[in-house]
């Protein structure tokens, strides 16, 4: 493919062009850099909507049934022979 990069248009043309030369080719910085530039440009940024508030007795009744259904997971999988391990979030401030 005997594209010059900077002709291509679009983010997927230069991921292809990417893939299709070798790392120690002299394009292969600035076409990765104008891929990356091309993908920001791409991004649409919109406001985040901020969840409604739910009322305190909702939010446990909402916590207990996802704790009795992960209890439901768990002893699927012991009848079941194999091995339960609950995905956990946790979030992290810096």
């Amino acid at each position: 493919m005997s594209v010059e990069p900077t002709l291509v248009a679009s983010f997927s043309h230069y991921f292809i062009y990417f893939l299709s030369i070798k790392a120690h080719h002299p394009l292969h910085e600035q076409l990765l850099r104008m891929a990356k530039i091309s993908l920001l440009n791409s991004l649409k940024i919109v406001t985040a909507k901020r969840p409604a508030l739910v009322s305190p007795i909702a939010r446990r009744r909402d916590m207990l049934i996802a704790k009795l259904n992960e209890q439901v997971a768990y002893a699927q999988a012991q009848q079941g022979g194999s091995v339960f391990a609950p995905t956990r979030l946790r979030t992290v401030k810096d």
